[in-house]
């Protein structure tokens, strides 16, 4: 398995591992019935936590179908050097320390993370085109 396809893996695991925290805090926040129910009404308040793991479940689904789309065309066209590598590396690792932080409530480091691995994207993108 390539390192680009080991990161995009990585990447898949932290996304479930961020859903299934999301998940049990809101069961502990809401209440198993309505937990179990069609939540077709929002609680009156979510807790600051579980307002922040929606974001970063929305956030790893904006991010990541781009990071899944670069690793599949750099695995169909067979391209694979120091910028799919490293680049790869480092958005998976950004999205790991993303939620932690993010959960933690450190704004200008979530920030730098974020960004972080937005320019890793760029740098997978340019590995693939310059390749």
């Amino acid at each position: 398995m390539t390192t680009e396809m080991m990161s995009l893996l990585t990447f898949a695991m932290t996304c479930l591992i961020v859903l299934l925290v999301q998940a049990t805090i809101a069961m502990k926040a809401y209440g198993i019935s309505y937990f179990m129910s069609n939540r077709d009404e929002a609680p009156a308040e979510e807790s600051p936590l579980a307002q922040r793991f929606k974001r970063i479940v929305s956030n790893n689904i904006e991010t990541g179908f781009i990071f899944v789309a670069l690793v599949l065309v750099a695995a169909q066209t067979e391209v694979s050097n120091g910028l799919t590598v490293w680049g790869s590396i480092v958005f998976a690792g950004a999205r790991i320390l993303y939620p932690v932080i993010y959960a933690a409530g450190i704004p200008v480091v979530r920030t730098l993370v974020w960004d972080t691995g937005i320019v890793a994207l760029f740098v997978i993108f340019t590995g693939i085109v310059t390749a």
